[in-house]
């Protein structure tokens, strides 16, 4: 066994600054503290990342939307003009995903009409043959006619 020289050997709590010791349960509830703590900002960063996941979701499920609606329309291949952008958006919406190939025939449809009849009429003109869906919208309903 060892033998120590008691006179230069000292305890723990003597070599300390006075107050520094924590007894067990104080440093026990300083660790919990600190436990919640990290559980707290855990549980933040868990809700972040799936936040980000869902997000990055939402965007790749957009652009795979817009490309499907793109390939559909290079596809169909519209007359110039016809494919406006309220059209566009009209397409891209989810809620009409299974209607697109109808929308796509009855613009098709209604673009041969537009196209059959050159711009005579002084409004059509001034278009530069070019359409929006309210000038499509006034064709359909026959308010429109050539001159």
């Amino acid at each position: 066994d060892a033998v120590v020289f008691p006179a230069t050997t000292s305890t723990f709590q003597e070599s300390t600054f006075p107050g520094s010791v924590l007894n067990g349960e104080e440093e026990g509830r300083n660790l919990e503290e600190e436990l919640r703590g990290v559980r707290l900002e855990l549980a933040a960063l868990v809700e972040e990342r799936e936040r980000w996941g869902r997000r990055k979701g939402e965007e790749e499920r957009e652009r795979e939307r817009r490309e499907e609606v793109e390939r559909m329309l290079r596809e169909a291949r519209l007359p110039a003009g016809v494919v406006t952008e309220e059209f566009r958006a009209l397409l891209l919406d989810e809620g009409l995903q299974e209607f697109r190939l109808r929308l796509i025939a009855e613009r098709r449809a209604l673009g041969r009409k537009w196209e059959s009849e050159r711009p005579r009429s002084t409004e059509r003109k001034e278009r530069g043959g070019r359409m929006d869906d309210k000038w499509v919208v006034r064709v359909i309903k026959g308010e429109l006619r050539a001159a």
